[in-house]
């Protein structure tokens, strides 16, 4: 949703699976240095540097966020 299309993109699912493993992706030119860091560390193909829910949450891209707005009364 960030991004508005998939990462990874082949033809064929054993082309797919590949570029997932290998993190192998390209990213447009007018995505901002802030979504680009977080974008490439959620697909960080290492899962010990990968970010977990914890860092995703609290990187700077989602600093303007206010969830006060969303909450159920």
């Amino acid at each position: 949703m960030l991004y508005g299309t998939v990462p990874f993109k082949a033809v064929k699912m054993k082309d797919l699976h590949k570029l997932i493993i290998s993190g192998t992706y390209e990213l447009k030119e007018n995505i901002s240095i802030v979504a680009r860091d977080l974008l490439s560390n959620i697909l960080e193909p290492d899962f010990v540097k990968r970010y977990g829910f914890q860092k995703i949450v609290h990187h700077i891209w989602f600093s303007n966020y206010d969830d006060s707005s969303h909450l159920i009364s």
